[in-house]
């Protein structure tokens, strides 16, 4: 096998073995739902692009 040949294959199990121990993405987390304890609610993390305000009570999320 060629040696440029190795390192591409070298590159590439690298490439694949870093994107499998990525973890994954949490867009929600649990916290209390008031500053003084209470019950657990779950909160969601989204971004709102520009325009994406409809009507005043819905939003697009990203």
């Amino acid at each position: 096998m060629p040696r440029s040949s190795r390192i591409l294959l070298l590159a590439a199990i690298a490439v694949f073995l870093t994107a499998a121990a990525a973890p994954a993405a949490q867009a929600s987390y649990k916290a209390p739902c008031r500053p003084d304890g209470g019950p657990t609610c779950i909160f969601w993390n989204g971004k709102v692009p520009a325009g994406g305000v409809g009507d005043g009570d819905t939003l697009t999320v990203n």
